[in-house]
């Protein structure tokens, strides 16, 4: 069996520190070590030049287009792209899935997104790219979705159910072997970390700070000083309990997570969220919004806070009451239990099944 994953330039590169290139660096190692491991033949590509986003965009859908895949069994695109490869022969093409806002705006978050007037307006060029990127992935010949939820939507898009494959993310093995080491803070920190933009609603960790009397408790954001961070660095302006850090090194994740005594992921919606599942595996509990669209994957053992203040009011009952033991065990085991290992060997079992 002759596998090749191809992607954008950059995107098997884990340090980009962004939770689909850290993915596309698993996938590409782990499945490219178990392939090698039972005799198969896998290579990983990067495809396109230049130093922006966008020529490397550009670049690389044209390479795609050129480029001879005849040779392979199957062509894996960790990541939707805007064309199959039409030089490929017989070879079966699979693509993997996270969410669907990109191509779908009839989603539920989509929509509400859409009536609440804080996503920019669409432009010619977002809809034809939409377009395009639909139509290709109803046209892969099979999806790996990160979980139930994308799967769900895949099949609502048009998608042949029996195509579809529910294969979850991993958490990388280091947030599992390395012990725990929590420091004793001198305040109760909240953490964030991700993306700093509309989706991931950072807004609702900041106001539910600002409005907590307690001055022991401390929120640290992490992420890239872009999208969105003007407009957050403005509201929480004037309290000096919240921090912006900056970008997450990735090889400081570990440490970063067991400086926190809980996180908060208020995402509106999410394919799985790695954050949520990594924070678990260190034995941190973690506040969702629960109005968020998110599989119900990444919702287990979560606290669910339905506004602002309700999540003032867990963070308070964390510091005051803990975290119960129990439950802590529980989540450990539960997202221990999302391995990169695992999602290699699901995949494999796949390309085999592929070429029955």
């Amino acid at each position: 069996m002759k596998v090749c994953m191809f992607s954008l330039k950059g995107n098997f590169n884990k340090d980009i520190g962004q939770g689909v290139q850290r993915a596309m660096y698993e996938m590409s190692k782990n499945i490219g070590e178990l392939m090698a491991s039972e005799g198969h033949k896998f290579d990983s590509i990067e495809l396109g030049r230049g130093g922006s986003y966008m020529k490397r965009k550009i670049s690389f859908t044209l390479s795609s287009l050129v480029r001879n895949f005849s040779g392979y069994d199957i062509i894996h695109s960790p990541g939707p792209i805007m064309y199959n490869p039409p030089l490929r022969g017989r070879a079966k093409t699979v693509t993997n899935l996270y969410e669907l806002t990109v191509v779908d705006k009839d989603s539920p978050y989509a929509v509400e997104m859409a009536n609440s007037g804080t996503e920019r307006k669409e432009t010619a060029l977002d809809i034809a790219i939409r377009s395009r990127v639909r139509r290709t992935l109803l046209n892969t010949d099979y999806l790996l979705a990160a979980s139930s939820q994308s799967r769900e939507e895949a099949i609502r898009l048009g998608f042949d159910p029996e195509r579809v494959f529910s294969v979850p993310l991993g958490v990388d093995q280091r947030f599992i072997d390395q012990p725990v080491s929590r420091p004793s803070n001198k305040n109760f920190k909240v953490g964030y970390l991700g993306a700093l933009n509309t989706r991931k609603n950072v807004k609702f960790v900041i106001n539910a700070v600002r409005g907590m009397e307690d001055r022991e408790v401390r929120l640290e954001v992490w992420g890239k000083k872009l999208l969105e961070y003007e407009n957050l660095a403005k509201l929480a302006d004037g309290d000096s309990r919240i921090s912006f850090m900056g970008f997450a090194p990735e090889d400081g994740l570990v440490g970063i997570y067991d400086s926190f005594d809980v996180l908060v992921h208020p995402t509106l919606y999410g394919g799985l969220e790695l954050e949520i599942l990594e924070a678990q595996s260190r034995g941190l509990p973690v506040i969702i919004y629960k109005k968020a669209y998110l599989p119900e994957e990444a919702r287990r053992y979560c606290f669910e806070a339905k506004d602002e203040n309700h999540a003032a009011h867990i963070i308070m009952d964390l510091k005051n009451n803990g975290y119960d033991k129990r439950r802590m065990q529980d989540a450990m085991a539960y997202a221990r239990g999302f391995t990169w290992k695992r999602n290699a060997e699901e995949t494999v079992a796949i390309y085999k099944r592929m070429l029955e």
